[in-house]
């Protein structure tokens, strides 16, 4: 597998309480989430791309394990780049 790492926009909850102002709204909406992720790129398509952080290759059953796994869309990718 490839390894990248992954700057891309996440969302996030703008409020805590149910009703806020337009006021409110407008301060707390001046940005993004940036976030970079590092792994390993286990599946790529038009729509988005899936890293995974750890992989146990080693199962008793001969099956691979995968962990902390994120499938990021493609239109919050800002760049990628190849650890590799």
């Amino acid at each position: 597998m490839r390894k990248v790492e992954v700057f891309w926009k996440d969302t996030y909850s703008i409020c805590e309480a149910p009703w806020t102002s337009r006021e409110e709204l407008e301060k707390q909406t001046n940005g993004h989430m940036p976030i970079c992720s590092m792994g390993y790129v286990f599946k790529e398509n038009d729509d988005y791309v899936v890293i995974t952080q750890s992989c146990n290759p080693f199962e008793k059953d001969g099956g691979e394990e995968f962990g902390m796994s994120v499938a990021i869309p493609k239109g919050m990718i800002d760049s990628i780049r190849d650890l590799s």
